[in-house]
Formats: structure tokens, C-alpha cells, sequence
């Protein structure tokens, strides 16, 4: 696997911006940035997502996908997790305002006014941008995918290194050596996120930049499109979303270490019943434009699905 791309202009340009005026001007962009974190404002919990995540692609079970977009299982989440997951969605405004503060456009939203997101297989994949990118310092005038994400300071050292090595790495890269794994040994999920996007968007290379949430550390790396991992993501999710067999499991083992801590590893491995709703229903099947079809022609909404009705039979793949 080729070394990660680091993307050593955009991070000496937001640390020479901040240390110019004290961050000055960064925070009075902050002011204008913090209000359009729409997900860290969201009024209410939107439940199970209706489309196959862009992030569910990295996953590395097939047979974990076709569970996710049926609904077999949700993770029910502690409060602290809760507050934790918004915590991520408040750091991509303060990212947004890092990259305006070294004169970066950052486009978030299409001119009707809505977060960018890309759809696929009838709507039925997904999912929505942090940003579209115009004037980092690597490639001053193309349009780039921007990924914005945190980290606590376990996975940031796995992906850029000790604290300590990484800043002596971002001094001078000839005489330390970059220690870290880079994103895609690191996060799977979080290339193959980018990865549907740009193929999505015609995109050519996206910039992800983290933020250590344990001590405020930077790293950025420039990912190029990968199109065999676009194609191949793009087969797995229309399996997921057309088959009604389920694909095998990756390892027949609960011990497994992709299996042990798994979401699915109860409904999977246990024989647990799945979730009784519209989408683990013998009826229930993907339609056109996005629509969950019950007996191939009654559309179903999102709330209706998540209750199910009376009529409920268990979809064969789980007997």
C-alpha cells in the first residue's frame, strides 16, 4: 500500500494563519461557520437511516450490509456516545472555519439550499457531504471533496503517529519519518465514505483532515479516487439493497474479530430475531426513487416501516 499523501501545505497554512493573529481571524469566521453545523442542531432522532450509508460501504462484511439497509438490528447508544457523536458534528464547523481562515471556498450546500448529498441505486444509497473544496494549498484550483472527522487520541495515533512524532514529522519530514498508518489501514469506512462520494461527483481527490479530540492535534492527507474501490463498494451495496439472500458471513466464528464486536453479531451469530419492521418483512421490498414497496406496490413511508402492521411475516433470510 503506498505511503499516505500528507497534505503538508494546508496544515502549515492554518498553524502560520493562527499563530499570525492569535486566531483573530479564525474565530470571527467560527461566528459565521458554528451556525450551519446543521446535525449538531437536529431537533429530533431521525431513527434508522432509509438508504445505505456511503460510511456502511467500508465495512468489511457483506452479509453486515444486507442487515443494516433490512433494519435487522440499531445500536441503542448511551447518553455519553450521544453526546460524544455531536461533538464530531460541532468540529466540522470549526474545520470549515480553519480552512476560510487560509482562504479556502467551502461549499457545503447546493444553490436550493440543502447539505449536498449524492444518491445511488434508486435512492436507495447515499449520503451527505462536510464540503466541496476550492483553494488548498496542494491544488490551489481544483475542486476537491473535503471530509471532516474526530478522533480520540487512540485511533489519531494509529493514523498519524505519537503526538510527539507527528509534530516533529510536520517540521521536517526528510529527517523524521512519518510513523502513522494514514486513513485507509486506519478507518476503512472513512475511505470508502470518500470514495463514494467522489465517484458520485466526478471528483478527483478529496482532503481529510482530523482533529485528535484529546489535545486539539491536525492531520490531513490528500486521498486520490480509487475507482476499483468505487466499483467494487457500488457491487456490494446493490447486493444489500437488490438481493433477498442473505451473502455469507465473514467468519463463521463470533470470536472473529470483525464479528465480535459487531452490531449484527446477535441476529447473525446468536439466531436472535431481527427488529419486526417493514424492512425484515416477507412483503416488504426496495422500489424506485427511494420507496420501500410493501407487496410490491404500496409505498410505505419511514414511520410507517419502523412499526410494521398486523400483516407481519418474517423475511425468509432470517428463518
Amino acid at each position: 500500500m503506498p505511503l499516505p499523501c500528507i497534505a503538508y501545505g494546508t496544515l502549515a497554512a492554518i498553524w502560520s494563519a493562527i499563530d499570525a493573529d492569535g486566531g483573530a481571524q479564525y474565530r470571527g469566521i467560527l461566528r459565521e461557520t458554528m451556525p450551519q453545523a446543521e446535525d449538531a442542531y437536529r431537533g429530533k432522532d431521525e431513527g434508522q437511516r432509509a438508504h445505505l450509508g456511503a460510511s456502511v460501504l467500508g465495512n468489511s462484511c457483506d452479509r453486515f450490509l444486507w442487515y443494516s439497509f433490512h433494519w435487522a438490528m440499531q445500536e441503542e447508544l448511551p447518553p455519553r456516545l450521544v453526546l460524544l457523536l455531536n461533538r464530531g458534528h460541532i468540529e466540522e464547523a470549526r474545520i470549515v472555519a480553519l480552512l476560510r481562515t487560509i482562504g479556502c471556498e467551502v461549499w457545503q450546500h447546493s444553490v436550493d439550499g440543502n447539505q449536498f448529498r449524492v444518491s445511488d441505486h434508486a435512492g436507495h444509497a447515499g449520503g451527505s457531504l462536510d464540503g466541496v473544496l476550492r483553494g488548498i494549498p496542494e491544488a490551489p484550483l481544483l475542486p476537491i471533496l473535503g471530509e471532516f472527522k474526530t478522533h480520540n487520541l487512540r485511533w489519531f495515533t494509529i493514523l498519524a503517529g505519537k503526538l510527539q512524532e507527528w509534530e516533529a514529522h510536520l517540521k521536517d519530514p526528510t529527517r523524521n519519518p512519518f510513523t502513522g498508518k494514514g486513513v485507509r489501514a486506519t478507518k476503512e469506512e472513512h475511505y470508502a465514505q470518500m470514495q463514494a462520494y467522489m465517484g458520485a461527483m466526478r471528483i478527483e481527490a478529496a482532503l481529510y483532515i482530523a482533529v485528535c479530540k484529546d489535545n486539539d492535534a491536525i492531520y490531513a492527507e490528500l486521498v486520490p479516487f480509487d475507482e476499483l474501490t468505487y466499483n467494487r463498494n457500488r457491487e456490494r451495496g446493490m447486493y444489500a439493497i437488490a438481493s433477498d439472500s442473505l451473502a455469507p458471513r465473514i467468519s463463521n466464528s463470533p470470536a472473529w474479530h470483525d464479528c465480535k464486536f459487531c452490531k449484527a453479531r446477535r441476529v447473525c451469530h446468536e439466531r436472535q430475531l431481527p427488529l419486526k419492521n417493514c424492512r425484515t418483512c416477507e412483503s416488504g421490498s426496495p422500489g424506485l426513487s427511494g420507496l420501500w414497496l410493501c407487496s410490491g406496490s404500496f409505498a410505505v413511508d419511514k414511520a410507517m416501516q419502523a412499526k410494521g402492521c398486523s400483516a407481519y411475516r418474517l423475511h425468509r433470510a432470517f428463518r
